[in-house]
């Protein structure tokens, strides 16, 4: 996230888009991130077609995307995030052994989630890394 962000008035929630073609996934963590709701505008979206159409439309600050998802996937996602949404930093979910260098993301977390593995990086990103 730039460190030269300049705000006028209010400063607005940090978005979040949440990308995986698991809708309990999805509502888990809906349900266990509901805490950062008064600091954070949390998207959550079925499969990678949503999850581009909401990097087109929206200005997201931070996107955490499954790897593996069938159709349009991870991988696709992430490009689509780079090319609309240069800005936004890319978190990958994945049950894969891939690491974060690879894929040039912030950070890659396994699955099954660990939630506080999550936090933490929502943390660090909401505090400028």
């Amino acid at each position: 996230m730039s460190g030269n962000r300049q705000s006028r008035g209010p400063r607005r929630k940090m978005r979040i888009l949440f990308a995986d073609d698991d809708l309990f996934v999805l509502e888990g963590l809906a349900y266990n991130l509901r805490s950062y709701l008064a600091r954070c505008e949390m998207c959550f979206v079925v499969g990678g077609d949503a999850a581009i159409a909401e990097l087109r439309s929206g200005d997201i600050d931070l996107l955490v995307t499954d790897w593996c998802m069938p159709g349009i996937d991870g991988a696709a996602v992430l490009a689509a995030a780079v090319r609309y949404s240069p800005h936004t930093i890319r978190v990958v979910l994945t049950g894969s052994p891939i690491e974060a260098q690879q894929l040039d993301v912030f950070a890659v977390v396994g699955k099954p989630v660990n939630v506080d593995d999550l936090r933490a990086i929502l943390d660090q990103v909401a505090t400028g890394c």
